[in-house]
């Protein structure tokens, strides 16, 4: 008699279904919209905080906290600029959960049929900011200079108005 093959060398049924995965398509998942009602809304990810906190910009142009929930932990990993959606708390209105994470072929449909429109005002927004800022120039040593003599000349001026004390007389 011969041997007998392994039709499986490699496990039994979690091997398989583990193996399935890889064929499953992940295009065929529906794109989850916000509801008002509920208090959620879409968000844009700053930076990682630590402790499963995120620091995010909401669509009212809010920097917010929000808190990763242990179903994404070490399955979903959340970058800058990433786009989410959040729901507020109940019991604190402070803090908000993230209920989803868009890859990027979500959001730009998103983007496609206008929900993301609240990033290009943020942006425009960020951009102004950025041109009040003050200009540095050589030239602030001389205005620095110029400051620094009326202060002098204002001092003498003052010097001379005022009554010498004298402290014998105390």
């Amino acid at each position: 008699m011969g041997k007998k093959v392994k039709k499986n060398p490699k496990g039994g049924k979690k091997h398989k279904q583990k193996a399935a995965k890889d064929y499953r398509s992940t295009n065929s998942r529906n794109v989850p919209y916000k509801n008002a009602k509920d208090g959620q809304m879409y968000a844009t990810v700053l930076n990682r905080l630590g402790g499963n906190r995120l620091a995010i910009l909401n669509d009212l142009g809010l920097e917010i906290q929000g808190v990763i929930p242990g179903r994404f932990r070490k399955k979903v990993w959340f970058n800058t600029d990433d786009i989410i959606l959040i729901q507020s708390r109940s019991f604190n209105e402070k803090e908000f959960d993230v209920i989803y994470k868009y890859t990027n072929d979500e959001s730009k449909i998103l983007k496609g049929l206008g929900h993301l429109d609240w990033l290009n005002k943020v942006n425009s927004e960020s951009k102004n900011e950025d041109d009040l800022l003050i200009d540095f120039t050589n030239k602030i040593e001389d205005d620095c200079d110029d400051d620094f003599n009326n202060l002098n000349v204002n001092q003498n001026n003052t010097n001379t108005s005022t009554s010498v004390i004298d402290f014998d007389d105390i």
